[in-house]
């Protein structure tokens, strides 16, 4: 599942969980048993919403500890507003302590998305990274071994360079290369100065 898919699938569980709270509004209504016809009509709509977009859900990912029974349940559990407000209170207790559970294990659902957003995310920004050091030309250091000849091709083409110099003329300058040059062209040995300890 991509980052994309992932981040609207946690808006859609959201909002999901939003229609949830309302169910659970509609219930202290009842309890309350102040409510209107107004009510009745949005506490329909509400059911209807809950029970689409669960299958929109269940078909996505893996909802785990939620069940399509379950929550089928709780809906046929609750026809009405009146119908709740007309239960006695071990029934419209247990009618809330279904819905606590159903609501605390699609939480759970959305706190796993969650943490799966993160990890894509890093993997995502690992990527770009790694292409944006590929874009700039950034390449993984040498080994000594393939240093080594780069190194002494560099000081073989330096050597050479000052050595036509001297078969054209002398060196100039007071360096030590330079003297070392003009003592070869000249034909005198090269001697080796004693390592100090």
């Amino acid at each position: 599942m991509t980052k994309t898919n992932i981040d609207q699938l946690i808006l859609r569980m959201e909002s999901y969980l939003e229609c949830w709270k309302q169910y659970n509004a509609f219930m202290a209504m009842a309890r309350a048993k102040r409510f209107s016809q107004e009510d009745e009509n949005q506490f329909l709509e509400i059911k209807s919403v809950i029970t689409q977009e669960l299958e929109l859900i269940l078909s996505s990912i893996d909802c785990g500890p939620i069940s399509r029974d379950d929550v089928h349940t709780l809906i046929a559990s609750a026809p009405s507003i009146r119908f709740l407000s007309e239960m006695n209170e071990n029934g419209l207790r247990a009618v809330e302590s279904q819905w606590h559970k159903l609501f605390i294990g699609l939480q759970s659902i959305l706190g796993q998305l969650k943490v799966r957003q993160g990890s894509a995310a890093r993997l995502l920004k690992g990527r770009h990274t790694a292409r944006r050091k590929e874009q700039d030309g950034a390449r993984p250091n040498r080994p000594a071994h393939e240093e080594l000849p780069l190194k002494l091709t560099i000081c073989a083409c330096h050597f050479a360079s000052l050595f036509i110099l001297c078969v054209k003329g002398s060196v100039s300058g007071s360096s030590k290369s330079a003297r070392s040059i003009n003592r070869l062209a000249a034909g005198e040995p090269h001697t080796r100065r004693p390592l100090r300890h």
